[in-house]
């Protein structure tokens, strides 16, 4: 916004007075410009008359010319004239009007500082470089993929979430209690949770958030959207949703797509998702570089206005990571951090930890690195070549080789921060007797995901080093979907989505969904990828935590018997931040940081 600077409060009063000179010498002059009147007497032109005479003719002529219609009456000029002359003293000093209202606004302007001056002097927002493409506001909904992670967990909140161990603590639900054996599911929602445009988190608008999600094409990775048959707001504060089965509900609810709780002032007049307007530690200020920068104010509660203190710029690059560290060094950036796409690329970590202008740090991942070999078809069919290749796992030497140490060894499926997930109990055994493959072992790998990239060379060198050689299939992400559905690998590497999907999202995903299709072809299955898929149904129906965690022990038992998969290592979570700055508040929740520390400590 302009705004005015002035040099001196006396240069303000001398314009202002010369303006009302001015005006009253205009007014107090007795005369008045050239008339265009049709009557004999105006002809002429260019005459000029004081006006005393345009009133006398008035009268002398009888009439009203100057409103032919109205009689004489109506129009008295001697009265009319005198009462113009008590006006018009009154009418100069107008100008005065701006002097009274906004001289003593700027004096006080002028004493407290220049404000654009102040603005310079303030700091820059902090510049947070995550992965991500342009897109426009309407892209920042939790019911649409597509924008980034960071840059909605800023925004939203889901109804539950998962603590430093795993478990389900509240969100935007404070409590929950499940009925009818398990089909009914009652939320509690939070007192005094508002939105950022200061409306009431109600339980209508949790149920229309179901609404919008709920048997859409998109969303049919997430089994709870195939369960859920009616969501009902049965008080302001209360929401029943009711499921075709027993069904484990809550755990769904940390996904923050599609779950995250928008408001309506998301929508439009139209009913068009317009902004992102939710209930979480920052609110949506615009978009800057043609929505490559996404601008974020901290919320303070009573202060509608944001300092440029609390401002945060969310910088998006591509998945490959240097062009960030580039940002970081060209001081377009001033943090990075590892989280499900973004990722310090490992090479450059003692590049910036040994540059005095970065401080670079770590924290624990949950984002669980393994293989998983095809059950079905092929040499990996065969039980005993999993157990070879299991025993052939170096954790220390591929951790060194592939992720140069910025990673912790895992045994179990999921990652030892998750407390929730039992642990490993199977022993390393050397195996004699495996059968040779006739042809190299088809390794599936994501060409589009770093972590994929880093490790494909230094696992197979590990495992042609014990006699086993490998043929690299290398697919984008939806073409490596396709050749796992059609079964086309020996070997795949995969990773868990990490906390807080993990443990039961993506259980229910990799396993329940991909070990059958329909439930008639679950009867009707057999052998170890079904047997696997029974215990995750088990596990879905169990909405007590403590029976759904004795399911769990077994679905680990079952993986570690039949080597259904081989867990590698968790990457590490590295945070890079600018000299000065203190470095973000971190957990095993990759789809988030808190930036709070960053903010505070300036």
């Amino acid at each position: 916004m302009h705004r005015i600077r002035p040099h001196s409060t006396a240069g303000i009063y001398l314009a202002v007075f010369t303006g009302q000179i001015l005006f009253s010498i205009l007014y107090h002059n007795n005369t008045c410009l050239p008339l265009d009147n049709p009557t004999n007497a105006f002809k002429a032109p260019g005459n000029r008359f004081d006006r005393d005479t345009i009133l006398r003719y008035h009268l002398e002529s009888g009439k009203n010319r100057l409103n032919p219609g109205c009689p004489l009456r109506c129009f008295n000029p001697i009265r009319e004239a005198a009462a113009m002359r008590r006006i018009i003293p009154l009418l100069s000093l107008l100008p005065l009007l701006p002097a009274l209202l906004f001289v003593p606004a700027l004096v006080a302007q002028e004493k407290a500082g220049d404000p654009a001056k102040k603005e310079s002097e303030s700091p820059e927002p902090i510049r947070m470089a995550v992965f991500g493409w342009p897109t426009l506001p309407e892209r920042l909904c939790t019911h649409l993929y597509g924008g980034g992670f960071e840059t909605k967990t800023f925004l939203f909140e889901t109804l539950v979430k998962r603590d430093a161990e795993g478990r389900i603590i509240p969100g935007l639900a404070s409590a929950w209690e499940y009925k009818d054996g398990g089909k009914i599911l009652v939320l509690t929602l939070r007192k005094g949770a508002v939105f950022h445009d200061g409306r009431p988190v109600d339980a209508e608008i949790v149920r229309w958030n179901f609404q919008c999600w709920i048997g859409q094409p998109s969303h049919a990775w997430f089994l709870a959207g195939h369960r859920i048959k009616k969501v009902v707001a049965e008080a302001r504060d209360r929401v029943r949703i009711e499921m075709d089965r027993p069904y484990a509900l809550v755990p769904d609810l940390c996904a923050i797509n599609p779950t995250g709780i928008l408001g309506p002032g998301s929508v439009n007049q139209r009913g068009f998702y317009d902004k992102p307007v939710g209930t979480g530690a920052f609110r949506f200020v615009g978009q800057l570089e043609k929505g490559r920068v996404v601008r974020y104010a901290r919320i303070r509660p009573g202060k509608k206005e944001p300092d440029r203190r609390d401002l945060i710029d969310l910088i998006r690059f591509g998945r490959k990571g240097d062009e960030a560290v580039d940002a970081l060094l060209k001081e377009s950036a001033d943090v990075m951090v590892d989280a499900w796409i973004t990722r310090v690329p490992r090479p450059r970590i003692a590049e910036l930890k040994a540059d005095p202008e970065f401080h670079v740090t770590e924290a624990p991942g949950s984002s669980v690195m393994a293989l998983y070999f095809n059950l079905e078809n092929g040499p990996a069919a065969d039980r005993r070549l999993r157990l070879k290749i299991r025993s052939l796992i170096d954790r220390e030497a591929l951790i060194r080789a592939a992720e140069l140490g910025h990673a912790d060894p895992c045994f179990s499926w999921l990652a030892p921060t998750v407390k929730v997930w039992p642990r490993s109990r199977c022993e390393p055994t050397a195996i004699e007797d495996w059968p040779r493959p006739k042809a190299p072992l088809r390794l599936l790998v994501k060409s589009d995901d770093l972590c994929h990239v880093d490790l494909v060379p230094h696992l197979a060198a590990h495992l042609e080093r014990g006699g086993l050689e490998l043929k690299v299939v290398s697919l984008g992400d939806n073409a490596y979907k396709d050749a796992q559905a059609r079964g086309e690998f020996d070997i795949r590497i995969d990773r868990t989505f990490g906390v807080p999907y993990d443990p039961y999202i993506s259980l229910v995903h990799k396993f329940l969904f991909q070990g059958w299709k329909t439930e008639s072809e679950a009867e009707k299955s057999a052998g170890v990828q079904s047997d696997l898929a029974r215990l995750v149904e088990e596990a879905t129906r169990n909405t007590d935590p403590e029976g759904r965690g004795k399911v769990y022990r077994k679905i680990q038992d079952l993986m570690d018997r039949e080597v259904i998969l081989v867990s590698l290592y968790v990457p590490r979570r590295v945070v890079v931040v600018r000299s000065g700055l203190k470095p973000p508040r971190l957990d095993h929740d990759i789809y988030c940081t808190d930036m709070m520390p960053v903010l505070e400590g300036r």
